[in-house]
């Protein structure tokens, strides 16, 4: 799924940022979900 809408983005398993046709940073919910779990805060 493509969306500029994050109601929507927290749906997804990965979200990539761009800005200008380039990356600039990639999230992934899974693991994210399992630091959270460790008790580290990734918010």
């Amino acid at each position: 799924m493509v969306t500029h809408d994050p109601r929507y983005a927290h749906m997804a398993d990965r979200s990539v940022h761009l800005f200008d046709g380039q990356v600039v940073s990639e999230d992934d919910a899974r693991k994210a979900a399992e630091l959270n779990e460790a008790g580290f805060d990734v918010s």
